[in-house]
């Protein structure tokens, strides 16, 4: 059984403030569906919830619950969280996602909780720590990695400088934590980073400068050596289940019998791969010189990355040296790396790290620079290819160790459409160093002399760009290009294209569909043949009124309406009468034009030939009328001409009488 709880659920029970729903089936949790202002603690523990409207936290999902302290929402199918999820809710200070999806945050994600205090994202998908993404908790004081994929803590992960606690336990993909790791958390006093079954290196320069930790935790990971200076960093260190070399650990053992609370239970491994507590260790034993390389031999990145090659001495005064694909190693064509700038601590701690290849016009930050441990590449080109070889000297011994780089690049493709043209790719360039590297679409025709370039953003999520303003079936090629700067030069990393063509100028019904072209045509057809249908039914009502009038003994008012109407039926009896006879047409023609105005006109006297009355005659007695009736119309026409006649006002032409006799004896 599920259970979706609808809008203002929990209205009845205002001044509630503990909500346990924990171990139920809910699947949505929409952004009313709490409006308890009372509310401090919700526990939404181990239940179905994907969307939180729980696969994504929507924005104001909590925002009529500005009492909230704390929510438990571990044990779902969380996948993101979005920026201003947890808007509103003000005074929350601490907030528990364990065992969910989570790999990513969106920018400004925890951005309005200044009261956060304890974050839990254990057993998510988190392989990367963007350190901005958590800068924006100004208060928060414990953070819990635990369980997370992450393979590296790099000096940009952490920028969170109230951060008293942290815990990255049980990361089995956790190699290395590198130089400066938490340099910028100040007060931090508890580092657990135990069970971490794969972590061999921890940097020296790891901790802060000039601070010491409380208590850091390093038992059951697979770490061969540890530094004096983490050793003097920390009060007190757990290293018991730690797999150490015994020669590389000569020297140190005073200082590990007082951070450890039970040294008799750290142990190490000997040169005859015997184990050996460290207060027993012999002063024979000699630190192996084999680098350490934490990811291996062979390694694969795709071209625009950032990469790391770690070659790591074991001894601090072993001096490392690198010989390229092309066989260079001259210390004047790898720069040294300058990792980070003094630290200074005040009231307002603020550290600044080297991010930007140029520094005004005296400093330039390398492409590829070397340090203590590894070789960084800022930005991973096709011919940084190769096999590098790492060199470690000791005294006058040298060990060497061959690394090979294979440089892929991705399978990107480009889709376009017509008309303007619309690209869109699969897959992007996972560029971290983004001042070092522009990407821009570019458009090119072979008829046009001027292309289009359209430079992108890094920072845009989406993977599609309308190019417009294009010619007209006409053919472009489309490319999507990876650029690097350095150095005041550009070198191409990675371009993509396709080739499309734009079309034609559509005709009227070009871009109109089969479907609504049939469907328009339908409709005009039967409209025409209503209209036609009607236009010939109203004029056959007009033909049959007139007849029925004309020869139902309708007494006729006057000379225009009499002749309209009696010669207008015999024009529709017999057509041809309007060819050979165009007087009487005429003749009729303006009378009906005078009486459908409505105004009493004079009728000029139009002398009718003798051909016309016999045509007249003739095609009364065959247009449809016998000779009775012929005869009768006759005798009806004479007698209402000579009413009319004998009221001289009625009816004058030029002041003539109209004969009846001469012109109308039929």
């Amino acid at each position: 059984m599920t259970a979706d709880l609808s809008y203002n659920t929990f209205v009845i029970f205002p001044n509630v403030e503990t909500l346990d729903l924990r171990w139920n089936k809910l699947h949505s949790i929409n952004a009313e569906t709490f409006n308890l202002h009372r509310l401090r603690r919700l526990l939404l523990a181990h239940n179905n919830v994907t969307v939180i409207s729980i696969t994504v936290l929507v924005e104001n999902v909590f925002r009529f619950l500005p009492s909230l302290e704390f929510v438990d929402l571990s044990f779902n199918n969380l996948a993101i969280v979005h920026s201003s999820s947890f808007a509103q809710a003000l005074r929350l200070g601490e907030i528990n996602l364990s065992f969910n999806h989570i790999s990513k945050f969106e920018y400004n994600s925890f951005s309005p909780l200044f009261q956060l205090k304890i974050l839990d994202l254990s057993y998510n998908n988190i392989v990367n720590i963007a350190g901005g993404d958590l800068r924006q908790l100004v208060d928060l004081r414990k953070l819990n990695l635990s369980g997370n994929p992450i393979s590296v803590i790099q000096s940009t992960s952490f920028l969170v400088s109230s951060l008293e606690e942290l815990i990255v336990s049980k990361c089995r993909k956790l190699k290395v934590v590198d130089s400066h790791a938490f340099a910028q958390m100040i007060n931090l006093q508890y580092i657990d980073l135990s069970e971490s079954d794969k972590l061999e290196y921890f940097a020296p320069s790891a901790l802060p400068i000039n601070e010491t930790i409380r208590r850091l935790d390093l038992h059951n990971t697979a770490l061969k050596v540890l530094s004096r200076n983490v050793l003097e960093s920390a009060e007190q260190i757990s290293m018991h289940n730690i797999s150490f070399q015994c020669g590389c650990l000569y020297g140190l053992t005073g200082l590990i019998r007082q951070k450890v609370q039970n040294p008799g239970s750290v142990t190490c491994i000997t040169a005859r791969g015997n184990r050996e507590r460290i207060d027993r260790l012999s002063a024979l034993e000699i630190c192996d010189m084999t680098p350490i390389l934490p990811f291996g031999n062979s390694l694969s990145v795709t071209v625009g990355n950032s990469l790391d090659i770690y070659c790591i001495p074991k001894l601090p005064a072993d001096e490392v040296s690198w010989v390229f694909p092309n066989a260079t190693g001259n210390p004047r064509k790898v720069f040294k790396g300058h990792e980070m700038e003094e630290f200074r601590k005040s009231s307002n701690p603020s550290y600044y790290l080297f991010q930007s290849p140029f520094y005004g016009s005296k400093f330039y930050k390398p492409r590829i620079a070397v340090h203590q441990e590894k070789l960084r590449f800022e930005v991973v080109t096709v011919e940084d290819s190769g096999i590098y070889k790492c060199a470690v000297k000791r005294d006058q011994n040298i060990v060497e160790q061959s690394i090979k780089v294979n440089v892929v690049k991705p399978l990107i493709s480009l889709r376009a459409g017509p008309y303007y043209i619309t690209v869109a790719w699969n897959a992007s360039l996972d560029i971290k160093a983004k001042d070092r590297v522009f990407y821009f679409l570019s458009a090119s025709s072979s008829f046009s002399l001027s292309n289009k370039m359209i430079q992108l953003s890094l920072y845009n999520p989406w993977y599609s760009y309308n190019i417009v303003r294009l010619k007209p079936n006409t053919n472009y090629t489309i490319c999507l290009s990876y650029a690097l700067r350095d150095n005041y030069r550009e070198m191409l990393l990675f371009k993509s294209c396709t080739i499309t063509s734009t079309s034609r100028n559509p005709a009227i019904f070009g871009s109109i569909g089969i479907v609504f072209l049939t469907l328009l045509l339908t409709s005009s057809f039967i409209f025409c043949f209503i209209t036609c249908l009607n236009f010939v039914q109203f004029r056959i009502n007009i033909s049959q009124n007139e007849k029925h009038s004309c020869t139902s003994g309708v007494t006729l008012v006057t000379v225009d309406q009499f002749v309209s109407c009696e010669f207008s039926w015999l024009l529709a009896s017999v057509s041809v009468l309007g060819v050979l006879c165009p007087e009487l047409q005429t003749r009729v023609a303006l009378a009906e034009a005078t009486s459908f105005g409505g105004m009493r006109r004079k009728i000029s006297r139009i002398p009718l030939r003798r051909r016309c009355r016999s045509l007249l005659k003739r095609s009364l007695t065959t247009g449809g009328l016998s000779k009775n009736a012929s005869g009768s119309a006759q005798e009806e026409l004479g007698y209402r001409l000579s009413t009319i006649h004998s009221s001289p006002n009625q009816v004058r032409s030029d002041g003539n009488e109209l004969n009846t006799a001469e012109d109308l004896n039929l």
